[in-house]
């Protein structure tokens, strides 16, 4: 083997070293960066007609779980539909109110039951007569209240899904964006782990 030969084996070697040092200098420097996944250095021997010639970085893939990360995001999308349901349906439920107190729309009906039932004892009693339609009275305005309320959640409802609408568009057209990219690079022989992580970020988001 030449000297100039060995020189380049162990060029090489140590090119292919500072890439692998690189890769792990990278993952624990963005060990709490959202959205990053750990890279592998794949090292491979370089064989040209038929004899070693050193060593390269091969790909530098992603330590990533794809069916995992499938999982997340679908789970992540049914979470976030619970929450937004339980947002509009809690607030709903304060407009009725629990069956006990005196203030729910529940209660309001039943003592309206109550003075008509007194109402049909008592037909020509002025006081059953004005306890009855002031019972009907504190019913209707309660449901007028109720109404109001449910079509403030609805335009409230409007204007989220509205903002979420462009929201998702925009994440749609990176992932796009991204997805053009990858191809590029991929095609060039260039690292694209990191517009990978990206991607998945984006993805994320979509999910939510």
């Amino acid at each position: 083997m030449s000297l100039d030969l060995t020189l380049r084996n162990a060029l090489s070697g140590i090119q292919t070293s500072q890439a692998a040092l690189q890769t792990i200098s990278n993952n624990i420097a963005n060990a709490n960066t959202e959205g990053y996944a750990r890279k592998i250095a794949d090292p491979s021997s370089r064989v040209v007609d038929g004899r070693g010639f050193g060593v390269e970085v091969g790909e530098i893939k992603r330590s990533v779980d794809e069916g995992i990360l499938k999982l997340l995001r679908k789970e992540t999308g049914v979470s976030e539909q619970l929450k937004q349901k339980e947002n509009f349906m809690s607030q709903i439920n304060q407009f009725f109110g629990r069956p006990e107190d005196n203030s729910s729309i529940t209660h309001m009906i039943s003592e309206l039951g109550s003075q008509f039932d007194a109402l049909a004892v008592s037909p020509e009693s002025d006081a059953a007569q004005f306890m009855a339609v002031a019972a009907a009275e504190d019913v209707l305005r309660e449901i007028k209240q109720m109404s109001d309320e449910v079509q403030r959640l609805r335009n409230e409802a409007n204007t989220v899904l509205n903002a979420t609408i462009t929201e998702f568009n925009k994440h749609v057209e990176a992932v796009a964006s991204i997805n053009g990219q990858i191809i590029n690079f991929t095609n060039s022989n260039l690292n694209a782990t990191e517009l990978q992580d990206q991607r998945d970020i984006s993805l994320t988001k979509l999910s939510e």
